[in-house]
């Protein structure tokens, strides 16, 4: 696949290349972030990028990283540090298939198993965390209460790209009945008060697929003012 060079977030990230500066690369979901990262890793100087992946351990300068833990690297003596450190779950692996829209992104292949996003299959995966023995469970959503999910418009091109995959269409093709019977419980849940849900003040206006910057800054800016006003009530929520 070809990748777009977002020239105008490349130069913004280009003067930090040899910096000891952390760099965060923040948007919301499917803006690009992991493409962004892409190009940075093909144009970045040789040896300045350190690939870690999650849940594993690396070795550098013969210093053994739990990842699981703080990741502090250091050189060796006399040796370079490398500058960039870009975990690879958020370049590929399962993660990817989390960000895998059908119809628009190719089929991910992860411990043998071929993934698209798996909201098509659990929106909200609220019952497997509750059957972890979890006692506290918070739920961030991205649709504002009253929202109801409609069928999917795109069954009939749904059906022509994925018809070696019959179960996979059932579940896009009812997946509205489930997202919407899901979202009932979630409220019931809610008012119950055994779970705490952080979900937009508003209905949400931006698509899946937008392309206008302000109004993504100012749905990301909504989000971050939402979360801070719901902060003392989490705290509450947590200390129960």
């Amino acid at each position: 696949m070809k990748l777009f060079h977002r020239t105008s977030y490349l130069k913004k990230l280009r003067p930090f290349y040899d910096s000891d500066l952390i760099k965060v690369v923040t948007g919301i979901r499917r803006c690009g972030k992991s493409c962004l990262l892409k190009t940075v890793i093909e144009e970045a100087p040789e040896g300045a990028i350190v690939l870690l992946t999650a849940g594993q351990t690396y070795d550098y300068s013969s210093e053994t990283i739990d990842l699981t833990k703080a990741v502090t690297v250091k050189a060796a003596p006399g040796g370079a540090k490398p500058r960039l450190y870009l975990k690879s779950f958020i370049l590929g692996g399962t993660t990817e298939t989390s960000s895998s829209m059908p119809l628009v992104s190719q089929i991910v292949e992860a411990d043998g198993k071929l993934l698209l996003d798996g909201g098509t299959s659990d929106s909200v995966p609220l019952l497997h965390s509750m059957l972890t023995g979890a006692s506290k469970h918070i739920v961030v959503l991205t649709q504002a209460a009253g929202y109801k999910k409609k069928p999917n418009k795109l069954m009939a091109l749904m059906r022509q790209r994925y018809a070696d995959y019959p179960y996979y269409l059932d579940r896009l093709q009812y997946r509205h009945y489930e997202y919407n019977r899901l979202y009932r419980w979630i409220e019931r849940e809610q008012a119950a008060g055994r779970i705490f849900v952080i979900r937009p003040p508003e209905p949400v206006t931006v698509s899946s697929m937008e392309h206008d910057a302000d109004k993504l800054l100012a749905l990301y800016e909504q989000g971050l003012a939402t979360a801070a006003q719901a902060w003392p009530k989490l705290q509450e929520y947590l200390a129960g």
